[in-house]
C-alpha cells in the first residue's frame, strides 16, 4: 500500500513540474466568462499548409484545470448550431478578443442550444 502511495506522489510531481514548464498564462482568461460573445483567431495546419481561421460566438461552458483550460463555444452557422471546443493554452490559438459582454446568471449554458429566440451574433 505505501508503495501504491509513493507511485501516485511520484507521478503527481512529474505532472505538476511540466504543468508549471509549459504553462503560459492567457490574459484574457481572468475576464472570461460564460455567455460572453468572442472572436477566437487560430491556426489549421492542413497538407503542410498552415490557414489562419476565426470564430465568433458565445462561450457556453468553461472549465479550469491547470495546462487543461477549456471553453465551449456555440455559433450558428445556416441556421445550424456548432460546438467547438479549444484549449486556451494550445498553441494553435493566436488570439482571444472579447467583442461583447453579456451576464447570465448561470455557469453553464447549455439551453441556449435549444432556445428558439435567435442569438445576436
Amino acid at each position: 500500500m505505501n508503495i501504491n502511495l509513493k507511485i501516485k506522489k511520484i507521478t503527481l510531481n512529474k505532472l505538476n513540474y511540466i504543468e508549471e514548464k509549459f504553462y503560459t498564462p492567457c490574459v484574457v482568461y481572468n475576464q472570461l466568462k460564460s455567455g460572453n460573445l468572442i472572436k477566437i483567431n487560430y491556426n489549421i495546419i492542413e497538407n503542410n499548409k498552415i490557414k489562419p481561421q476565426t470564430t465568433q460566438g458565445i462561450i457556453l461552458k468553461l472549465q479550469n484545470k491547470g495546462l487543461k483550460k477549456t471553453l465551449t463555444l456555440y455559433t450558428i452557422i445556416d441556421n445550424i448550431g456548432i460546438k467547438q471546443t479549444f484549449l486556451i493554452n494550445a498553441p494553435y490559438i493566436n488570439q482571444i478578443m472579447i467583442k461583447k459582454i453579456i451576464k447570465f446568471r448561470r455557469s453553464k449554458l447549455y439551453y441556449l442550444q435549444t432556445s428558439k429566440k435567435k442569438i445576436i451574433f
